[in-house]
This record gives C-alpha cells, structure tokens and sequence, in this order.
C-alpha cells in the first residue's frame, strides 16, 4: 500500500504539487512514526490512501486551490498563506487565472515562445504589484511555478 500511495503522488505531483508534497511528506512521518506497528501503520495507511485518492477538496472553483497553495509554499513557505494576506493572495490567483485563460487558447500555444514569453511578462506585473513583498520578491520563481503549473492544468483552465 505504501508503495501504491507513493506512485499515486508520484503521477499527480504536477497536477497539485502541494497537495501531493504534503500527502507524501505526511506518508514519510507516518512511516516512521509507526515502523515497529505493522497494524497501525496498516490503519493509517488506508485512511491516507483515501485522501490521495479523493485529491483536493476545496469549496468553490477547484482550480484556484493548487495556485493558492503553490503561491503560498513558494512565498511563505511551508506555513503557506499568512491570515493577513489571505484575500489579496485569493484575489491575485483569480487575476492570474484571468490572465491565463485569456492567453493560452492560441493554438499551439505552448510551443509559441514569444506569446509564452509574453504571458510570464504579464504574470510577473500582476506579482510584483500585487502590494505583497514576499510575493514581489520571489515573482520570477513564482512565475515559473505558475507557468509550469499552468500547462499541466491547460485543459482546467480553458474549461
């Protein structure tokens, strides 16, 4: 089962690659926490295959969480959004998911370089004047996270 929920993660790390960090840093810690008692481990173990397999949960549009969480993990760290800055983050991923929609239905537009050149520009605006430093100080990272993000999930977005 272990191996199953680790291949699981695997497959679906760039789909959600929050969700999936956190589920397989959480198989690691129960792992270890319960080596020497096979039937917890056991118990546990099927209760974390259920939540991989149920992937995210998020009221709302399900597309905006894995932006939010990758934007929090990236700016914030392992804490994720800070309280404060929660509805200016939430606001920001909608204007990034706006932007995005708005570009990437071009034909082919993965392979065009300079639309694709053009749109990290544009994301790389929206981050650095979006009045959050952490966010404005790792926009180049965050850029490349959300683009690479962006093209996994292409087909969520234009949907």
């Amino acid at each position: 089962m272990e191996h199953a929920i680790r291949k699981h993660c695997k497959v679906h790390l760039d789909e959600d690659p929050v969700l999936y960090q956190k589920l397989s840093e959480k198989l690691e810690a129960l792992i270890q926490k319960y080596k020497d008692d096979w039937d917890e481990l056991c118990r546990h173990l099927f209760k974390l295959r259920a939540e991989a397999e149920a992937g995210r949960k998020d009221e709302g549009d399900p597309l905006l969480g894995p932006f939010y969480d990758l934007i929090g993990r990236h700016a914030f760290g392992k804490s994720g959004v800070p309280d404060e800055y929660d509805a200016s983050v939430w606001e920001l991923v909608r204007d990034l998911i706006e932007k995005l929609k708005g570009r990437i239905g071009i034909i082919n537009f993965w392979g065009n370089a300079p639309e694709v050149s053009k749109l990290k520009g544009e994301l790389s605006d929206l981050m650095l004047f979006s009045g959050i430093d952490e966010i404005a100080e790792r926009s180049d990272k965050l850029v490349a996270e959300v683009t690479s993000l962006a093209r996994v999930r292409h087909k969520d977005i234009l949907s």
